[in-house]
């Protein structure tokens, strides 16, 4: 099996999120339902391709955030 990863966004930061470069921060716990199971579900496709590639794909690690509360 072969998988193609196409980016979206033509430059860095270019739709004001991290989601550009060769990883990428997952939040699982948005305050919308639909969006966490929508992660729920991406999840489990990823974890699908990792057994039939037999190769670690996803590593969880630990995310410490800080900054200043939007109002």
């Amino acid at each position: 099996m072969k998988v193609l990863g196409i980016e979206m966004a033509p430059s860095p930061g270019f739709i004001g999120s991290s989601s550009y470069g060769d990883t990428r921060i997952w939040r699982s716990n948005h305050g919308l339902k639909f969006k966490n199971d929508m992660m729920k579900d991406a999840l489990t496709l990823w974890n699908e391709i990792e057994k039939e590639l037999d190769q670690k794909l996803i590593y969880n690690v630990p995310l410490l955030a800080m900054g200043s509360a939007q109002k």
